[in-house]
């Protein structure tokens, strides 16, 4: 049997692709690396260390003093012991170069370090994935049209924003399916034999880092098996004995047969339009606002290859599990993906997109109307490189957007057409901000506060203004201003004084305010605290109040969470 090789490059395309690879090195070797610090992926090198230097992926192995403040939700316990809870592919992967990284004196300890690390390791993941775009493009394309589409398909989606701007656990997932899908593809356009080990243990390290590729996993090996059952029946058993082995260890270490993570979502919910919609026409996750350029380029399929050297297994991985996924990601609560940029969680269906884009994509020269289908991709092609490119990797605002005011909690901003995330400036995060405060008028609709109680800042009392989300150690301002609404009959139940209990970032300002009423004004710095502060005659009124909180001077938490915190409310009791 032929081995499935491509042809050598000619010096001129050398060139070409040396060029296109260094551009990609560069984009993502500048980007704004402020999703590395604040959200999903940082803290894991700190699993990435526990392996290389103590063969365990305890984080308490490390002997790292609060590390529970450094990873807050990023952390979970079993047994007495710390874990990050998301995926251990990508610390596996990643672990040769962390111990090789300490040998030379960076400890990912040091937040900083980590974050620089993690840089590194994304700008080589992202031309990796170039790399492997063009190699697959090349084997179904001649070598221009794979180029172009190759640049515009990296520059065009979340392959740039996504994968080109932290260590997600989609970076590393998409690359390798993108060597299982170049396996497959040099196999079947060659006529050789399939090397379905490689593909087998390829399949099951992509789940390792990203548990939704199980479905990329069973799509592909129906692609495999749609012209050889013995090969994919050959990888499918090595994939299945890894994750054997892994329900093994995981049992011994965590007393469950997956980790947490790996189970999320397995149970699923119900279908829901406004998911949907949200995945794929929103101004915050749409697909295909974000990238109209997936749309753009059927406008070119009269130019397209006539002749496609793929039997139709491949629509399994290209059509199928990209509707899967989206169907899949519909049924959760929260599509959105938290504080991200575009349609993060969609990522993982790219390279099956990928192929469905060289299908569409233009080969031939065009004539008389043709060329308004040029125009339609040329057109897609630019405006969506410059929402991933420009805004994506470079545009710090679209950052503050997802977090001022929280898209977690306020479901409106997921579908504000005023304000897209694409377009955030500074500019429109005030107007944005002044909106905010304008939708959350004082509603006459909450249950009138108990009195002698702690109540957390999430109680069902309050209209929560200004804060984030709640968690253990309480719920942050995350703006200058932020309110806790409440309903009182002061005429019937007189209130005579508050307590609240809160904790502040470092050196913190804070002023309490009670309807315009100064109550309290002092510069903290200690980790928690309670105040009770006397109510002055006539401050509390019939109906809703305003008990606000004012941190002028408002800080970064500074252990590599790039969002600014003023205080942390854990109860507040009325008497």
């Amino acid at each position: 049997m032929p081995e499935p090789r491509l042809p050598p490059l000619t010096r001129s395309q050398a060139a070409l692709t040396a060029l296109f690879l260094v551009m990609v090195a560069l984009a993502t070797w500048a980007a704004d690396v402020r999703a590395a610090r604040g959200s999903d992926p940082f803290g894991t090198l700190l699993t990435s260390r526990a392996m290389a230097l103590h063969g365990t992926v305890r984080l308490d192995a490390l002997g790292v003093s609060h590390l529970d403040q450094r990873l807050g939700y990023r952390m979970f316990e079993r047994g007495g012991h710390q874990y990050y809870v998301y995926p251990l592919g990508t610390s596996l992967l990643a672990t040769p170069w962390v111990a090789l990284a300490h040998a030379f004196g960076a400890d990912v300890v040091d937040p900083d370090t980590e974050v620089r690390i993690q840089h590194r390791l994304v700008v080589a993941c992202a031309v990796l994935t170039a790399w492997l775009l063009l190699r697959i493009g090349r084997r179904l394309l001649p070598f221009g049209p794979a180029l172009a589409c190759t640049v515009v398909f990296w520059g065009g989606t979340s392959l740039a924003s996504v994968a080109g701007a932290a260590l997600w656990s989609h970076t590393a997932a998409i690359l390798l399916a993108l060597v299982a899908i170049d396996l497959v593809t040099a196999a079947e356009v060659a006529g050789a034999r399939l090397r379905w080990a490689w593909l087998g243990v390829t399949l099951f390290a992509a789940y390792l880092c990203r548990p939704t590729m199980a479905v990329f996993a069973m799509a592909t090996l129906g692609w495999v098996a749609w012209r050889d059952r013995r090969a994919a029946m050959s990888a499918g058993t090595v994939g299945a004995t890894l994750l054997a082995l892994f329900a093994i260890f995981s049992w011994r270490e965590f007393g469950e047969l997956l980790p947490p993570y790996y189970r999320m979502g397995m149970s699923g919910g119900a279908f829901t339009a406004t998911g949907l919609a949200g995945l794929l026409v929103s101004p915050s996750r749409g697909w295909l606002v974000f990238s109209p350029v997936l749309l753009g380029v059927w406008a070119t399929w009269s130019l397209s290859r006539r002749e496609w050297p793929l039997g139709p297994g491949w629509l399994l991985v290209a059509l199928l599990w990209p509707l899967t996924l989206v169907a899949a990601l519909s049924r959760w609560e929260m599509w959105w993906g938290g504080g991200c940029f575009g349609p993060r969680l969609l990522a993982d269906a790219l390279p099956g997109v990928f192929l469905l884009t060289l299908r569409a994509w233009p080969v031939r020269r065009p004539r008389g109307a043709a060329w308004i289908g040029v125009a339609v991709l040329a057109t897609t092609a630019l405006f969506s490189g410059w929402v991933h490119v420009a805004q994506g990797l470079y545009n710090p605002w679209v950052q503050h957007w997802n977090v001022e005011p929280s898209i977690d909690t306020d479901s409106w901003t997921r579908f504000d057409w005023r304000f897209p995330q694409f377009l955030h400036s500074a500019p429109r995060h005030r107007a944005r901000l002044v909106a905010y405060f304008e939708r959350h008028p004082p509603t006459g609709e909450l249950p009138l506060v108990r009195l002698e109680a702690a109540l957390g800042p999430d109680n069902e009392v309050f209209d929560a203004v200004g804060f984030d989300r709640m968690r253990d150690e309480g719920r942050w301002t995350l703006l200058q201003v932020a309110e806790l609404r409440f309903a009182a009959m002061p005429r019937v139940s007189p209130l005579s004084d508050v307590s609240v209990s809160f904790g502040t970032n470092g050196r913190q300002a804070l002023r309490i305010e009670l309807n315009e009423v100064v109550l309290f004004e002092h510069t903290f710095d200690t980790a928690m605290s309670m105040v009770t502060l006397p109510l002055p005659a006539g401050s509390v009124r019939d109906g809703v109040n305003r008990l606000r909180f004012v941190t002028p001077d408002a800080r970064r938490r500074g252990r590599g969470d790039a969002r600014h915190y003023g205080i942390v409310v854990k109860s507040v009791m009325f008497r």
